[in-house]
């Protein structure tokens, strides 16, 4: 009987530390499990704008760039290519020098609008082409459809051009006119019978006819006879 009580007691136990350390490792858990609280699916969209100072005196890392002649070199995320026979890129005092057959490849972003690429100049014209977008007639701006992903828009210079800086931007859509106008349509009868209150009176024949005592005995000019009331009915008919 005394070793039917210890051994379940002995169980009792072992049941007690099982039971025991599983709370005690769920509890810990979660303790140690970040609260993940209710969160935004949706992320503001950074914007991809942005600009290349192609200004020495406004850029000291430009300045100290150097020329760029016979060979490619990456700058401030820009890749320039100047491998072409005449190609080069060269920073002077207040701006940049390019020679017809560089190559600038230009980063851009994933965007949900119409991005333009502009060539501000410090000079001159410039003549460009791209592998991406549409080139306007100045060739300073390239308009770039939505992507839902990053690319690169490759620049080829076809002439010596003096730029000022590069800029990147995205166009942001007009406003949504605010509201809708409430418009119902609504029949509207008009009455032109003799009788009508809508029907106009006709210039030139007037609606009541009187002779004054200085024109009785006399016949009425041509332009200025009133016309009998039938005829006037029957004209307005």
């Amino acid at each position: 009987m005394k070793n039917t009580i210890i051994r379940a007691a002995g169980v009792l136990l072992a049941a007690s530390m099982i039971f025991g350390g599983a709370a005690a490792t769920a509890s810990a858990a979660e303790a140690t499990s970040p609260s993940t609280g209710t969160t935004s699916s949706t992320q503001a969209a950074e914007s991809i704008n942005r600009e290349w100072v192609l200004n020495p005196a406004n850029n000291t890392e430009l300045a100290a760039l150097g020329t760029i002649q016979g060979g490619s070199q990456t700058f401030d995320g820009l890749t320039i290519d100047a491998t072409a026979n005449g190609a080069k890129f060269a920073p002077r005092a207040n701006d940049t020098q390019i020679n017809a057959g560089t190559i600038i490849s230009i980063p851009v972003p994933a965007h949900t609008n119409t991005a333009t690429i502009t060539l501000a100049l410090s000079g001159g014209t410039t003549t460009i082409t791209a592998d991406a977008g549409e080139v306007s007639s100045d060739n300073t701006v390239i308009a770039l459809p939505a992507a839902e992903s990053a690319r690169t828009v490759n620049v080829t210079f076809t002439a010596q051009t003096y730029l000022n800086g590069i800029a990147l931007a995205e166009q942001q859509p007009e406003p949504e006119f605010p509201g809708t106008p409430t418009v119902a349509a609504k029949d509207t009868n008009w009455d032109f019978t003799e009788t009508g209150i809508d029907r106009p009176a006709v210039q030139g024949l007037p609606t009541t006819t009187k002779a004054s005592p200085s024109t009785l005995g006399r016949k009425a000019p041509s332009s200025t006879r009133v016309l009998p009331r039938q005829a006037a009915a029957a004209i307005l008919r």
